[in-house]
């Protein structure tokens, strides 16, 4: 019996299956065979493909196509295709920060959320301020607040890390933890202008090599308004005129017991 091969249905374009598909639809055609005791070129001949087709397609040599694909599911009245998978539903974002870090929604740390202007003491400079940029905002991907610094003088060592807000104590922490270096700063909770005081923990490089301890005094101020037009960064020192407003705020650490520093002078 002669065979041929039929021309495509214009609904049915000759569309080439992925090779996965293809594989599994040839593994299907040889079961169907199998269980009817059916030849390939009978087949062939119910489908009206050509036997080279038929056979090209299962032995791999060539994927079915979706009108060869549709013909042969006529001719032995069974479904080839499988339904592709639907995609994976995406994982909802996690809504708390991790416990380590104070299990913390967004919108109850809302209020950290902004640019502060960043003052200390300077470690290199007796007399002189350190101002830079800290940087508070929510990372959806790991569900928590992160902040970064810019602005600095030094850039190569400027900060980034975690904002813990645990509720036990009442402390909002920034920790830097670079491959088991620590870094720590612990503020109090916002002033009503939005301020927050505490303490830096950090190491300051000294003679050489050398790292060494330092604590310090630390401040941020929202920056808005003419601050964040007018702020200034980097070393400030003595007759800068923004030196005295600057000090008067970090002055305001131990003024107003935002932190102490048992056995040290005034």
């Amino acid at each position: 019996m002669p065979t041929f091969e039929a021309a495509c249905p214009a609904d049915h374009p000759e569309t080439e299956l992925p090779d996965a598909q293809s594989r599994a639809i040839a593994d299907a055609v040889r079961e169907a065979l199998a269980r009817r005791r059916m030849s390939r070129q009978a087949l062939a001949d119910a489908a009206r493909i050509s036997i080279s087709t038929l056979e090209k397609a299962l032995s791999g040599r060539r994927p079915f196509t979706l009108a060869t694909t549709i013909r042969l599911e006529e001719a032995l009245g069974l479904p080839l295709r499988t339904p592709a998978a639907a995609p994976a539903p995406k994982p909802a974002a996690p809504r708390h920060a991790p416990e380590e870090f104070g299990s913390y929604t967004r919108e109850a740390v809302a209020f950290l959320e902004g640019r502060y202007l960043t003052l200390r003491t300077s470690f290199g400079q007796a007399g002189a301020l350190f101002a830079y940029r800290t940087e508070i905002a929510w990372d959806s991907d790991s569900a928590r607040l992160i902040f970064r610094e810019a602005e600095r003088l030094d850039a190569p060592f400027a900060q980034s890390g975690t904002v813990s807000v645990p509720n036990q104590s009442g402390q909002i922490y920034l920790v830097t933890n670079f491959q088991g270096q620590y870094r720590l700063a612990m503020l109090g909770r916002p002033t009503i202008q939005g301020e927050l005081f505490g303490i830096l923990t950090t190491l300051f490089s000294g003679r050489g090599a050398h790292l060494t301890p330092a604590a310090t005094p630390l401040a941020l101020v929202p920056e808005r308004g003419a601050l964040a037009e007018g702020a200034q960064y980097g070393r400030i020192e003595p007759g800068m005129a923004c030196e005295p407003g600057y000090r008067r705020i970090l002055d305001r650490v131990r003024a107003d017991g935002f932190a102490v520093f048992p056995g040290l002078a005034d």
